[in-house]
């Protein structure tokens, strides 16, 4: 069989397991409330995760992620003194809204919302699909569809592509789920959401899959994935396994199937995404982090439980990147907005290097599976790349208004004594204490800053 003929084929497999997440991320000003929110949100259709008096909090007990970071994105909700900017609040709604989609029917079946500190939020939509109704190749033109939400319009229970035009519908609908009273609890409106920059850099939402397969072998018999000798093995290969390649096509939405296709993905691009941000490290299971998608895909002989944990730790994993890539994404667009000013960098800076001490770390679990894919999605994000680039800009505009506080306490000290016009002496007679610090600070400060002096008085 042809590597085309094998990818056809596994493309027309129905799949014996599925799950899609759609992750819509949004601005909000949840801290804005008071403390009687949690007890409105309890009253209403939303039920808080991280509540510690309700009993299903426990979902995440059983994950091997390390306690640190555990605790400081999944805190333990307490009604005394969970109202600050630094907490999270995971909040989940039971929806079961029957929706079609072109050829595809499905069911909403519920939503996750995840509140993070300052600005960051995410909206998670659980969908409930009868994949055993649809082959692969279908369920990836499904994943395009949704994944490009900005392109749906909701009218009743039918998502209709709108072209080119971008909509509001989808966010409209899930802006709604929050209002209480009259008022969403987020206290944003649709304007906000749309003026946002950071949230109108792209127009797809993430995606998250899994999909196990039924079988492992082709309809010759033949295995899709070929027996190797080492358990694992990190040598670069020349040719790609086809177990390598296919979550690509689902993770970009673009059909394994591509016998009548204008387009196909070059072998070389995929070869270089799947070296740098795949997921291989399972027998009969691989994966592919890319901008817009995590992919997690299983053969029949043992690649589960995949769905399982895409539900549950590979969740909580893609959530914890996606909030760090924001809130970096955020401190950037806050220090190079036209109304940002030089008092506010501090606040940045510390907000920044607490980020880095509590979250950034390469081996954020137990498990070495967990690491791996964890550093996936990361270098999948670019995460490190924008974070070096946000730290130094950072640091070169607290330098420079650091300096720029230092020049100005010098200059003072000229204005103070040509203000006066009497000698330093004189000065120190009628203003000992006062005039004492000043001139100690001054003559530090001029000395340290004389060349930038000497070039603002020939000015």
């Amino acid at each position: 069989m042809t590597r085309k003929e094998q990818l056809s084929e596994i493309g027309g497999i129905k799949p014996k397991n599925y799950v899609s997440k759609v992750i819509i991320p949004l601005p909000h000003n949840f801290y804005q409330n008071d403390m009687g929110i949690f007890h409105t949100i309890k009253a209403s259709e939303w039920s808080i995760m991280n509540d510690n008096s309700n009993q299903t909090q426990n979902i995440l007990d059983a994950f091997n992620i390390k306690k640190y970071i555990y605790e400081n994105i999944f805190p333990s909700y307490d009604n005394s003194d969970f109202i600050n900017n630094f907490d999270t609040l995971y909040l989940k709604r039971k929806i079961n809204k029957e929706l079609t989609l072109e050829k595809f029917n499905f069911v909403l079946y519920d939503i996750d919302l995840w509140i993070f500190e300052e600005n960051i939020a995410f909206f998670v939509l659980n969908i409930n699909i009868d994949y055993n109704n649809y082959t692969i190749d279908e369920l990836t033109d499904f994943n395009r569809l949704i994944k490009n939400f900005k392109f749906l319009k909701l009218e009743k229970n039918c998502l209709i592509l709108n072209g080119y035009d971008t909509t509001t519908d989808i966010i409209n609908y899930l802006l709604n789920l929050t209002v209480i009273d009259n008022k969403s609890f987020l206290n944003i409106n649709i304007q906000q959401i749309v003026d946002d920059v950071v949230y109108n850099t792209s127009t797809n939402a993430k995606l998250l899959v899994g999909i196990e397969t039924p079988t492992a072998t082709f309809k010759n018999k033949k295995p899709i994935e070929k027996d190797i000798d080492e358990f694992i093995n990190f040598d670069i290969y020349d040719t790609l396994s086809i177990l390598q390649e296919v979550p690509f096509y689902v993770a970009s939405s673009v059909n394994l199937n591509l016998t009548n296709k204008s387009f196909t993905p070059a072998e070389r691009y995929i070869y270089n995404l799947i070296n740098n941000q795949g997921i291989n490290i399972w027998k009969y299971s691989s994966g592919i982090a890319l901008h817009d998608s995590l992919v997690l895909f299983g053969l029949g002989n043992g690649g589960g439980p995949i769905v399982d944990n895409t539900n549950n730790i590979f969740y909580f994993i893609y959530i914890l990147n996606l909030y760090i890539n924001f809130q970096i994404r955020y401190i950037e667009r806050k220090i190079i907005n036209k109304d940002f000013e030089s008092k506010d960098i501090t606040y940045y800076y510390k907000k920044l290097q607490k980020l880095k001490n509590q979250f950034i770390t390469d081996e954020i679990a137990v498990k070495f599976q967990e690491n791996e894919i964890h550093k996936a999605i990361s270098t999948a994000l670019k995460t490190n790349k924008i974070l070096s680039e946000v730290t130094e800009n950072l640091i070169e505009t607290k330098t420079i208004t650091d300096n720029n506080i230092g020049l100005y306490i010098s200059l003072l000290g000229f204005a103070f004594v040509s203000i006066f016009q009497e000698p330093f002496t004189d000065l120190f007679k009628q203003y000992p204490i006062f005039f004492s610090t000043i001139s100690i600070v001054s003559v530090a400060l001029i000395l340290k800053y004389r060349n930038i002096i000497r070039n603002k008085l020939k000015l």
